[in-house]
């Protein structure tokens, strides 16, 4: 025992002289430089807004996101998952999972596209991969096609997830589905590849950094963090909005922050498709549709828009859908969604969020255009 002790103890003493002497050579390295020099305790990375790879948990809406519904089914299980490369699949059709091998479509997109909140074989991305090798639309072999949205992505977040993580193999298609994400991001005062949205910051001293216990939670236990979120969200401890957000009685941008907005999606468009055209990638466009116009379910949307009254956002997201069907002249292939879906509580049930039988009407008319 008194050898253990005398052990730990030289240890101890051997661990204070050299912290000590690594402290006398600091000040004196201090003292003859010139120059002082100053160490950044953050490293930063590019964050590609996809789930985490290989997870599976069940989803439960808030009780402020439920508000703004009229003919959600709240009474259903809901359930995510994500395949190695982060994408959502469908469990049940190995064809939804990221092949290293081939890679036929790719789904890009904001919570639309994401379709969190529907059974898992009727997000629009299955239902398409399901009725494409159907149709043997692959030929010989079968159509591999992921789902790539993420909740409250822009343009340049889903450039980057093309850029930095679909690259190997290529795929042969991008569907790209955005417009409100982008218009309130620009909205907010924002200018696109100069914010840090798609940057995350990671300490180098993560033991006095309360984030890095949170996240650690998380990634060690999946099953009590999503209990833990999932009871946060029902018990709806988040569903205060501040008085910035409030709805402001502005019904017009002033001309030159309209056209600021407008230039900004469309170079991000125009990127978007050079990118892909360069890669020998076809690009193709989707509209969003929306409720924006029905004035029933407007009432209950409490999200507030940045700067404009109600009306002003269902022109300008008016104006950015027709900014992505100007493509067409291009010879961009356009899958006008906005035009072709009926948008009722039967098909969406909130303004911008696709039902069930929604989701089966997208995937026929998104098979309609790429049969063209």
């Amino acid at each position: 025992m008194n050898q253990i002790r005398l052990i730990s103890t030289n240890i101890f003493v051997a661990f204070l002289s050299i912290i000590f002497g690594l402290s006398v050579v600091e000040i004196l390295l201090a003292f003859q430089t010139k120059n002082k020099t100053n160490l950044n305790t953050e490293e930063r990375y590019i964050r590609l807004e996809l789930l985490p790879p290989n997870i599976r948990r069940q989803v439960v809406p808030s009780n402020a996101y439920l508000k703004q519904t009229d003919s959600f089914n709240d009474q259903k299980k809901y359930f995510i998952q994500s395949d190695k490369s982060g994408a959502i699949v469908n469990p049940h059709d190995k064809n939804t999972f990221y092949n290293n091998k081939n890679l036929d479509i790719i789904f890009l997109g904001g919570s639309t596209t994401e379709n969190m909140y529907v059974r898992e074989d009727i997000r629009f991305p299955a239902l398409v991969t399901k009725i494409l090798n159907e149709q043997k639309f692959c030929k010989d072999r079968s159509c591999n096609i992921l789902n790539a949205g993420s909740s409250g992505r822009t343009i340049p977040g889903s450039i980057n997830i093309l850029l930095n993580r679909y690259q190997i193999p290529k795929p042969k298609k991008v569907i790209l589905m955005h417009n409100i994400n982008d218009l309130i991001f620009l909205l907010r005062g924002n200018q696109n590849w100069s914010s840090d949205r798609h940057l995350v910051n990671v300490t180098k001293y993560p033991l006095i950094k309360l984030n890095t216990y949170i996240t650690q939670f998380a990634y060690n236990f999946p099953n009590s963090y999503a209990l833990f979120i999932n009871a946060y969200n029902k018990l709806g401890f988040s569903n205060e909005f501040s008085e910035a957000d409030k709805f402001s009685t502005l019904d017009k941008l002033p001309i030159n922050q309209e056209e600021f907005i407008k230039k900004e999606f469309i170079k991000s468009l125009d990127i978007f498709i050079s990118i892909c055209q360069i890669q020998g990638i076809e690009p193709v466009l989707m509209t969003q549709p929306s409720r924006l116009q029905d004035y029933s379910i407007s009432q209950k949307f409490i999200k507030r828009f940045p700067g404009l009254n109600y009306q002003a956002i269902v022109q300008l997201h008016n104006k950015f859908n027709n900014i992505i069907k100007s493509y067409d002249s291009k010879g961009i292939l356009i899958i006008d969604l906005d035009k072709l879906i009926n948008s009722n509580e039967e098909n969406m049930f909130d303004l911008f969020h696709l039902t069930e039988k929604g989701n089966i009407l997208v995937a026929e008319e998104i098979v309609k255009g790429l049969q063209k």
